[in-house]
């Protein structure tokens, strides 16, 4: 934590960084889809889990980081706003860790084996049923083809 920071705004950093972070790995993992990929983060969010497989648990995990960031904006000035509606250090710092680790699996899979990025699962966003050219992923506000 900075000197010159409270509590507060420490957890609003992390909370900010860790969402970044999270968004940046998914993006390079959904690179084939990035033409069809929405601008706006919650649009993003759910394309993702509709037209590239994004599992249900890190979706929703990806969703509530998503809004203590976009509190952590608002309330920037406003620590005790904070306080009384944002997470905790402990619950954020476990949400984020949580996020991580499922993130990690999806790009990092035990079951990869030798030289592949992930295992392929019925879930997986690289799995045949969704992972396809970029010419027949659907566009903004298209419904995927999930075959």
């Amino acid at each position: 934590m900075r000197a010159e920071d409270g509590p507060e705004r420490s957890v609003q950093r992390n909370v900010t960084d860790a969402f970044n972070t999270c968004m940046r790995r998914l993006a390079t993992m959904y690179k084939h889809a990035e033409a069809q990929t929405p601008e706006d983060f919650d649009e993003r969010i759910n394309y993702w889990r509709e037209a590239c497989g994004l599992p249900e648990e890190v979706h929703t995990r990806l969703h509530t980081l998503r809004r203590w960031r976009n509190m952590s904006e608002h309330h920037l000035e406003q620590p005790e706003r904070w306080a009384s509606k944002g997470p905790s250090a402990k619950v954020a710092s476990e949400h984020i860790a949580e996020l991580q680790v499922r993130i990690d699996a999806l790009t990092f899979g035990a079951a990869a084996g030798p030289g592949r990025h992930h295992a392929h699962t019925a879930e997986c966003a690289w799995s045949p049923k969704y992972c396809a050219p970029s010419s027949s992923l659907p566009g903004k506000g298209e419904k995927p083809n999930t075959r």
